[in-house]
């Protein structure tokens, strides 16, 4: 993390002297570093919040253009100076700086009164506002004052009248600062059937009251009823997150590019599978490197299962798929099919990927794992694959008999069945795969490793079944090296950021697993594409993890724990 010694208010005049570009980049992260740390105040954070809020309500002088340098990205010469109007260049990362602060406040329920911080912000909210109905509306300076505001729900009404009628503020930022100033309400249906349905903006989930009443929602799934303070709020610190983080970006780089919608030709998630094949015609294809999972003995195949002649295990075959985990499937949002590739995982790839710019579409992830894929003769497997994007782009260039999807949910691997017809499927675990030693040509994942818990148990397990030669190709994200950008990313969740891994430990992983790293390429943003070969050499055992590393962990995971407890409640100051 970037260090200064310097005092708060130094920090923020060295900060306010600064050009534009890369230099009032650094002086930001200086500034930040000295009143936050780790999402704590530091004892410099209060003197330097309130000259930020004075900054920020400051009221221009009569004649000055009220949208003069609110663009945030440097709308003045860069001098500095100490009146008003040569400071509405900065108030983007003022407003950025601020909202925080206010995350770093006490959040311990108390009113905002014993919080000096949080008082003069609320007090200020009259300026902010005029502020705001300086700004053009698709300027970085209104993205940059939608997440301070979204902190505010005390002032919910008055922030709301304030974004002018007809604005061309995009609706998906409006619903979102929206939905961070509204408490959460038990007795309001409609709300509670939204849970989990807001990222990343409650506008993109475009479905009717009746739909949502006719399909439930997580609460009743999961009875979840007696977390639904803490679930609210746990959603209210992803979308500030994801407000925040968009808000940076556009005060720092501009414009936020989005990328192409993606949508799949002929896409058939939503019908119905057809009857005349439950998967066992293509899972029959490939019984020579079928194995059972408890014995690893070969696997016979009736029309309704598989069926191992040495233990008697029977795995059943329906939905075009071998359930080989037989548990049953966690619940999963019968929504989710319609918009995940539109805006579910396209957000995930701005705010964790860094994807802000739009440097990476679908179009270049098809491409590449074209690119990087070099299969040897046999199956090529596709772990982790979901409804079969990249499934349907591998069967494209290699046809579809010759794929296998292994996924643990068997909703996701019964759309990509009606997605990629004559693919086998398999609902397994990634670290105990129903596959023979040294028998697939290839094994692609893609955007998934991060997810796995085992994430070594995962590799080894790749590293059995390939054969010599074989080929392993990894879509996955690394972690931000911008520790503002990280803090951002882990208001989505402390544990997405910390599975997170880089190329010198996937090296490593690969390594142990008997592959070697032969091709790496780092596009843009946190992206990161490999190709690996499996060597001619046995296959290491598994290494145990030492005490030290089982302590280490143990002690990153109750930290974690502890950190989510204490955020359970809701941030924002009332």
């Amino acid at each position: 993390m970037t260090t200064s010694t310097s005092t708060g208010s130094t920090a923020l005049d060295d900060f306010h002297r600064t050009g534009t570009g890369d230099a009032r980049r650094e002086a930001f992260r200086k500034l930040v570093a000295t009143v936050w740390q780790d999402g704590s105040r530091t004892a410099e954070a209060e003197p330097v919040g309130l000259a930020l809020v004075r900054e920020l309500t400051a009221e221009l002088p009569d004649g000055t253009d009220s949208k003069e340098g609110t663009d945030g990205t440097g709308g003045t010469d860069g001098t500095g100076g100490t009146d008003a109007t040569a400071r509405r260049g900065f108030h983007g990362h003022h407003a950025v700086l601020l909202g925080m602060l206010l995350e770093a406040g006490p959040g311990d329920g108390k009113e905002a009164d014993t919080d000096p911080l949080a008082s003069a912000t609320l007090d200020g909210v009259d300026g902010l506002l005029r502020l705001l109905a300086s700004a053009a509306a698709d300027e970085p300076l209104t993205l940059a004052l939608f997440y301070l505001l979204a902190h505010l729900p005390g002032r919910r009404e008055p922030i709301l009248a304030a974004v002018p009628a007809g604005s061309a503020v995009f609706e998906d930022d409006l619903s979102r600062l929206r939905r961070c100033l509204t408490d959460v309400d038990p007795d309001d249906e409609i709300s509670v059937l939204k849970l989990g349905r807001s990222f990343p903006s409650p506008s993109a989930w475009t479905v009717t009251d009746e739909e949502l009443r006719a399909v439930g929602g997580w609460v009743q799934w999961a009875d979840l009823g007696e977390h639904l303070p803490a679930l609210w709020a746990g959603e209210t610190n992803t979308l500030l997150g994801y407000s925040g983080a968009k808000a940076l970006w556009a005060v720092e780089h501009g414009e936020v590019v989005d990328t192409p919608e993606y949508v799949v030709e002929n896409d058939v998630v939503d019908l119905a599978p057809a009857k005349a094949d439950n998967g066992s015609v293509a899972l029959a294809r490939h019984l020579g490197v079928l194995r059972c999972v408890a014995c690893h003995s070969p696997l016979g195949a009736k029309k309704t299962m598989l069926r191992c002649a040495k233990c008697d295990e029977r795995y059943p075959v329906k939905g075009g798929f071998a359930d080989i985990l037989r548990t049953k499937d966690d619940p999963e949002d019968p929504l989710m099919a319609r918009f995940h590739e539109k805006w579910l995982r396209p957000a995930f790839m701005r705010l964790i990927g860094g994807n802000w710019a739009g440097e990476v579409t679908f179009a270049d992830e098809n491409r590449w794992v074209i690119e990087f894929m070099r299969p040897a003769d046999g199956p090529i497997v596709d772990l982790g694959p979901g409804a079969g994007i990249t499934t349907k782009t591998l069967a494209d260039k290699y046809g579809a008999e010759r794929l296998i999807a292994v996924d643990a949910s068997a909703s996701m691997l019964g759309r990509l069945a009606r997605r990629v017809p004559g693919a086998a499927g398999a609902r397994a675990d990634a670290a105990n795969m129903p596959f023979a030693d040294g028998t697939v040509g290839a094994v692609n994942c893609w955007n998934m490793l991060h997810y796995f818990e085992d994430k070594t148990g995962a590799l080894h397990e790749i590293g059995r079944v390939l054969r010599p030669g074989g080929s392993f190709t990894l879509m996955d994200l690394v972690p931000d090296p911008d520790f503002v950008a990280r803090y951002f990313q882990g208001r989505m969740g402390e544990t997405v950021v910390r599975k997170l891994f880089g190329p010198e430990e996937i090296g490593r992983w690969l390594g142990a697993s008997g592959m070697t790293v032969q091709d790496i390429y780092l596009p843009g943003g946190n992206f990161m594409i490999l190709r690996a070969l499996r060597t001619d050499a046995p296959l290491p055992e598994p290494e145990p993890e030492s005490e030290s590393d089982l302590k280490s962990d143990l002690k990153s995971d109750l930290k974690s724990d502890l950190k989510s407890e204490s955020q359970s409640e809701p941030e924002p100051v009332a």
